[in-house]
């Protein structure tokens, strides 16, 4: 879980399946919501609150791990850790926030359900509902202030934003394509290779060991929460056994890509959000080639490389990352807003770069146009764009950003997509661990 400051006041950020139950420290509870749900509770006499954050109405399987983001369970679960922690029933009073109106149905249609179960066991459990709201845009939070007892729906980002030393704007692309620092040959190597049908490990086995700095930390990222090995991978050939020829593709261009957006703050809400959102894309477009037969490792990849662009727009935007800011969460297209502010879009500018950097044509063509869709275009651009906005809307709070859903529902069509299959699919990405990378 990870912490903000308000002022003097201590945050706490309530990830998604999670919940804490506190008494006085940290002073505010809070959950970044999309199309999610938070459900909270207050003792107003023990002065004892908590929070939990609430992805689906019910589980389609099981798995205890789904079962923890299910409305379903949401008030018994924090019920109970209230009680445990010495809060007294019937002092309890609760308030319930979320669920953005995206305008499709697999979203929508699932945080309404997930308001009426959560209003239902409240009655059921006889806990007065003290507060009921709707999330006006993304990146709003549901806060508890646990000194003052109030639910709130609020922006805390709008007052932690803020620009950077005046500076004049460049709108040289070509200056800025020469910041961005260059790509390593171990992935030039492996996007080349992924280019292929067929090729040998040890192609990229024999690259890897003229890299110690990436070896090094391509075995950290194996040993991290996003695979869960059973045992210490310490060594590369244990990692190319653990992970195959596949997933060490994957492994290599994601240590890649956390070590390219290390810097980037201009389009961040938080440490690492940039990089915790093309992950998230990358693991939904994964998934989703699985449904529709398309090759995985590639939707992996063009989920991470998607937003390489706004590595070049960074530069500009730290200086006006509040007007940016400001400007998304009126409800304006992020892509227009940038070519107004910046001169360029993130899709442009990343066109530009993969370009510069001889990316194949496939993955050019999703950089190029994931904003702008049609159903004619290629399978894989479709792809991202329903990972992409899924990610925003699901697990909102990383980047400043947003993506239109106008066509949503032809792309999925154009593509044998069913709401089944992304019910599915949101059922087994791994939340918590993206959400505490």
């Amino acid at each position: 879980m990870k912490r903000l400051k308000i002022g003097d006041k201590d945050v706490l950020i309530i990830p998604p399946g999670e919940f804490f139950v506190s008494k006085g420290s940290p002073q505010m509870l809070a959950a970044t919501l999309g199309s999610c749900v938070g459900l909270a509770m207050y003792d107003r006499i023990n002065k004892i609150g908590g929070l939990i954050h609430v992805v689906f109405p019910r589980s389609l399987s099981k798995s205890e791990e789904v079962a923890s983001l299910c409305a379903e369970n949401a008030v018994d679960r924090l019920l109970d850790e209230m009680i445990k922690s010495g809060a007294k029933k019937d002092a309890i009073v609760a308030g319930i926030c979320g669920g953005f109106n995206l305008g499709l149905p697999v979203l929508d249609d699932s945080a309404v359900e997930s308001i009426k179960i959560i209003k239902n066991n409240l009655k059921e459990q006889k806990i007065p509902i003290q507060y009921l709201e709707p999330i006006e845009h993304l990146s709003k939070f549901f806060v508890l202030d646990l000194d003052k007892g109030i639910f709130t729906c609020r922006d805390i980002y709008l007052d932690q934003i803020t620009d950077g030393k005046e500076k004049e704007l460049n709108k040289n692309i070509e200056d800025l394509l020469l910041k961005v620092k260059p790509i390593p040959s171990i992935v030039m190597k492996v996007l080349d290779l992924i280019s292929r049908e067929e090729y040998q490990i040890t192609e990229i086995v024999d690259e890897l060991k003229k890299d110690e700095v990436m070896t090094a930390r391509l075995l950290k990222f194996s040993n991290s929460p996003v695979f869960s090995p059973l045992k210490n991978i310490d060594s590369l050939e244990k990692a190319v056994i653990f992970l195959g020829s596949r997933n060490l593709i994957n492994t290599i261009l994601s240590v890649f890509m956390e070590d390219f957006y290390n810097d980037c703050i201009g389009y961040n809400l938080h440490s690492k959000g940039m990089y915790n959102h093309v992950l998230s894309v990358a693991i939904i477009a994964q998934k989703i080639c699985d449904h529709v037969g398309l090759p995985k490792d590639v939707g992996y990849t063009c989920g991470l490389l998607h937003d390489i662009g706004k590595r070049v727009l960074e530069y500009n935007l730290c200086n006006n990352k509040r007007t940016y800011y400001k400007e998304i969460i009126k409800g304006k297209d992020s892509i227009a807003v940038e070519k107004e502010l910046l001169g360029y879009d993130h899709c442009e500018a990343g066109y530009l770069i993969g370009r510069k950097w001889n990316f194949p044509e496939n993955i050019l063509n999703v950089i190029k146009n994931h904003h702008k869709v049609t159903t004619d275009m290629d399978p894989m651009v479709k792809v991202i764009y329903i990972a992409n906005v899924i990610a925003h809307h699901l697990l909102p709070g990383f980047v400043i950003g947003a993506h239109s859903s106008e066509n949503f529902e032809e792309i999925m069509t154009s593509l044998n997509l069913t709401y089944t299959h992304l019910n599915a699919i949101m059922e087994t990405f791994p939340f918590n661990t993206i959400a505490n990378e």
